[in-house]
């Protein structure tokens, strides 16, 4: 997966390529110097990772149960917590 990252100051363009096989909602972080996505890298279904704007390495920070899906994503102020919202599909009970 390519990310296209726009500078505000002088309005270039550039390319940073990732590992992940595919990402949805985006999120900054504090610093500028990252960006948290919610995508996939192949092992986890559904997940939240941390891209490093500058090198484009995703680290895992949060995977999801099969079945379940991350909505929202905001990163705390002081870069140190990020917060999502999470909910499973229902399921049937056993016996059902």
């Amino acid at each position: 997966m390519i990310l296209k990252i726009r500078s505000e100051d002088t309005g270039e363009t550039r390319e940073v390529r990732t590992d992940l096989e595919w990402l949805l909602r985006s999120s900054w972080s504090p610093d500028g110097r990252s960006l948290f996505v919610v995508g996939s890298d192949g092992k986890a279904s559904m997940a939240i990772f941390r891209i490093d704007a500058l090198t484009g390495q995703a680290t895992l920070i949060v995977d999801s149960e099969p079945g379940a899906n991350i909505k929202f994503i905001a990163p705390a102020k002081d870069g140190q917590s990020i917060y999502y919202t999470y909910f499973e599909f229902a399921r049937n009970a056993a016996g059902s």
